[in-house]
């Protein structure tokens, strides 16, 4: 989930490898692939002042859902599969997306209490007084920060 996430913000052709028949066999080109996303990212920005942020795509509603779980039963990979999935603006790319979820016995959404994991994520680091910052995906390489009201958050549960 993590390499997907650094093909989505990042890389189309790392999207694609996920897309590939044998993902056995894709494995290793798409570890190597997602790395170099996230150390181009890194030494960008060290401090994460600005475009490391990006990394955080899908962990808001991710971490929400996890600390609904008490961090058992949902993966930290589960947890982040579905809140990606949630901060995708493009329905064409989250059609595209289902078959790479299906190939990876990921699910879309899970069963939760909205209530309580908007809760959770008021909570978070990410969240400033009435303020979150959350990461968007218009398509492919298209992250984007966002600073919304922390209501809003709900929107996207």
């Amino acid at each position: 989930v993590e390499a997907r996430k650094s093909g989505l913000v990042a890389v189309e052709k790392l999207v694609e490898l996920f897309e590939k028949p044998d993902l056995t066999e894709q494995r290793e080109a798409i570890i190597r692939r997602a790395l170099k996303v996230k150390k181009q990212v890194v030494e960008q920005d060290e401090h994460e002042t600005g475009l490391r942020k990006i990394l955080n795509f899908g962990h808001t509603i991710g971490h929400g859902i996890e600390s609904y779980y008490h961090l058992q039963q949902v993966y930290h990979g589960e947890a982040v599969a579905v809140g990606m999935m949630k901060m995708i603006e493009d329905p064409q790319l989250r059609q595209r997306l289902r078959p790479i979820y299906q190939r990876l016995h990921l699910k879309e959404d899970l069963d939760y209490d909205r209530q309580k994991v908007y809760e959770y994520i008021t909570r978070d680091k990410k969240a400033d007084g009435s303020t979150l910052t959350v990461v968007t995906l218009k398509q492919v390489g298209q992250a984007q920060l966002q600073e919304i009201p922390i209501e809003k958050i709900r929107a996207y549960l």
